[in-house]
């Protein structure tokens, strides 16, 4: 029986490394959109540097570094627009969208 406790935590630790491993690979590309978005080029030292960092300095790093450039990007519509995407028009005002915080 000892070994199918083994083999059960062995699985679990497999399974969360890899989701980890994953999850990392999603923020390098999620980092290199933002990137081209927000600056408008991709510093590939700087990418470098970010794609050696573990998650946690990876989700504290996009945070940091992008958290109000993307808002400005996924929340203020261009100037004369009169339909922006996650935000309803109502008369004359603009209501935000919960699901995107805007």
């Amino acid at each position: 029986m000892q070994w199918k406790d083994e083999f059960y935590r062995w699985i679990v630790a497999r399974g969360l490394r890899d989701m980890v491993e994953h999850t990392n690979v999603f923020l390098d590309q999620v980092y290199k959109a933002i990137s081209v978005l927000v600056d408008h080029k991709l510093d590939l030292k700087k990418f470098r540097q970010f794609q050696r960092d573990g998650l946690k300095d990876k989700i504290e790093g996009l945070k940091m570094r992008y958290s109000r450039q993307c808002y400005y990007v996924m929340c203020q519509p261009p100037s004369g627009s009169t339909f922006w995407p996650g935000r309803q028009n109502v008369g004359d005002k603009i209501h935000g969208d919960s699901a995107t915080g805007c």
